[in-house]
């Protein structure tokens, strides 16, 4: 039985690449990097070009062979694997929980060359066979079909960063000038609500919230960062002077009565639009910089305000939970549609987090009292004296 289906799952992949070549398409490019699409549902690029735009360079089909080919159908042809996925008792299927970055939840499952992957809550499908780095994505929504397709392009491009030589920083990260900086930290230690802090300013520029991969380059490492969503706590945002309202639960009222252009994720937190986030703070998108510092968030600390140099100690220390291990790059990249060389990237990830000793400097940072002054006061003045930003 598993013969046949993997059979049929190869052969429906290929037909549909084979379709979508000779039909209309595009072309989604970063950095050198090209992923292919084909669809006929105009929400698909509407999609893409709404949200990735700063990121993303659009364009017709070039001649030159992409990194990754993605079919959109508006279609529920996949759903004959559904039972598989579902019941998967004799083949290797891998459940997934929620995901932590994306808050949503799949099942996968591997036949030889193949690899099917279902999505909640949106119930796409999608079949993929990475040898020829060619993925297949159905739905019966068109609407849900683009934003499916704009996922699945996130996912791709980071995951190609990663096949490439990068690392993922657990970090957000802002251009001052030409030099990145990255803002660290754990789980609500204030990254965002310090990257919204800078970008009030008007000095900085976006680089990205939540997804910033590294690499080596002369002299030290240079930032990449990957378009994403802003996800703000309901106490985070109200917070924010920028957006109303200002109280969580004038906000939380407000959402269940259909008032709010936000949405509200499974963790509590609101979801906001990176379109939104740079018209309100009037910033622009630098998508590459080199990565001069490293900021330790930790605004939920008790005690007298500090922005301090890291000891050496406390960054040798520090800066290894910053870089993304094997186990986390795994779980983010669960649906397999690339596959990186595990040992090739533990090698990489040890001369990255050498580097990162070697030339950058690193920052810790405590809320004062008085909010967003500690960081127009003594962060910006500290980066200055260091010869980063205006």
């Amino acid at each position: 039985m598993a013969t046949s289906i993997e059979r049929e799952a190869r052969q429906a992949v290929r037909r549909a690449a084979e379709r979508a070549a000779r039909g209309p398409g595009f072309d989604a490019c970063f950095h050198g990097m090209t992923f292919r699409v084909h669809s006929t549902v105009p929400a698909v690029r509407r999609q893409i070009e709404e949200r990735f735009t700063p990121y993303y360079g659009v364009s017709e089909r070039s001649p030159a062979p992409p990194d990754y080919t993605v079919v959109a159908l508006q279609t529920d042809v996949l759903k004959r694997f559904d039972a598989l996925l579902q019941d998967g008792a004799s083949l290797e299927i891998q459940p997934h929980p929620t995901i932590a970055r994306y808050h949503r939840r799949g099942v996968a499952i591997d036949l030889d060359e193949i690899r099917i992957v279902r999505q909640y809550p949106s119930d796409s499908y999608c079949a993929a066979d990475p040898m020829r780095r060619t993925a297949v994505v159905t739905c019966d929504d068109p609407v849900t079909l683009g934003q499916d397709v704009r996922r699945l392009l996130r996912d791709l491009l980071a995951a190609t960063l990663l096949v490439r030589g990068h690392q993922e920083l657990h970090a957000s990260g802002v251009a001052l000038g030409d030099a990145g900086v990255a803002f660290a930290g754990e789980s609500n230690s204030g990254k965002t609500t310090l990257l919204f802090d800078v970008l009030r300013t008007g000095r900085a520029a976006l680089m990205c919230n939540g997804r910033l991969f590294i690499e080596e380059s002369e002299g030290g490492v240079t930032a990449t960062g990957v378009p994403e969503h802003f996800l703000v706590r309901l106490g985070t945002l109200a917070g924010l002077p920028e957006f109303r309202p200002r109280h969580p639960r004038e906000l939380t009222e407000a959402m269940s009565e259909g008032r709010s252009p936000w949405t509200l994720d499974q963790t509590a937190k609101i979801s906001l639009q990176l379109a939104e986030v740079l018209s309100t703070y009037r910033a622009r998108v630098m998508t590459r910089a080199p990565l001069r510092v490293l900021v330790f968030a930790n605004l939920q600390a008790v005690g007298d305000p500090v922005v301090r140099d890291l000891s050496p100690a406390a960054v040798r220390e520090t800066v290894p939970s910053v870089v993304a291990d094997e186990d986390g790059c795994r779980r983010r990249f669960w649906h397999g549609l690339v596959q990186p060389d595990w040992d090739a990237f533990a090698r990489q990830r040890e001369r990255i987090v050498h580097r990162m000793l070697d030339t950058l400097r690193f920052i810790e940072i405590r809320r004062s009292p008085d909010g967003a002054s500690v960081v127009d006061r003594h962060l910006l003045d500290r980066l200055r004296q260091a010869g980063i930003g205006p």
